[in-house]
């Protein structure tokens, strides 16, 4: 079995992204993520296939817990 037929066999609601899509999605250098993965910090992964993934659902997730929000102060 290929990678991408390992990854066209994952339950349809486990959508998941590549480190490029990743990178593109954030504006953020390939290397970046890799350099999170070797430090273990930023969005989860697995592998499939020797492959680099990240599901849909994690980086969604993790978007959220991270959202900055502006708190715009009205005039009294």
């Amino acid at each position: 079995m290929t990678d991408q037929e390992t990854l066209n066999n994952l339950p349809t609601d486990s959508i998941v992204l590549t480190p490029k899509q990743l990178s593109a999605r954030w504006d953020l250098a390939e290397a970046t993520l890799r350099n999170w993965r070797s430090a273990k910090k930023g969005v989860p992964y697995c592998k499939v296939g020797g492959k680099v993934v990240y599901r849909l659902n994690d980086v969604v997730a993790y978007e959220a817990k991270n959202l900055n929000t502006l708190q715009i102060k009205t005039p009294a």
